[in-house]
């Protein structure tokens, strides 16, 4: 038997609620490590440049 194209209600419930705990789960890992975010080579210079001025003034 071939899968229906679209979803049923409790299907769609499912999904968003799935998909509502990954956006959790990504937040909380965001807040936990986006200080050790990795930046590029262009982003943390700018970065270092303007901590640099902050600690002159």
């Amino acid at each position: 038997m071939k899968k229906s194209l679209y979803l049923d209600i409790d299907d769609r419930k499912w999904r968003a609620s799935e998909i509502n705990k990954l956006r959790s789960k990504f937040y909380d890992m965001w807040e936990k490590y986006r200080d050790k975010v990795i930046y590029s080579d262009s982003e943390r210079r700018l970065f270092e440049a303007t901590q640099a001025v902050a600690r002159t003034l």
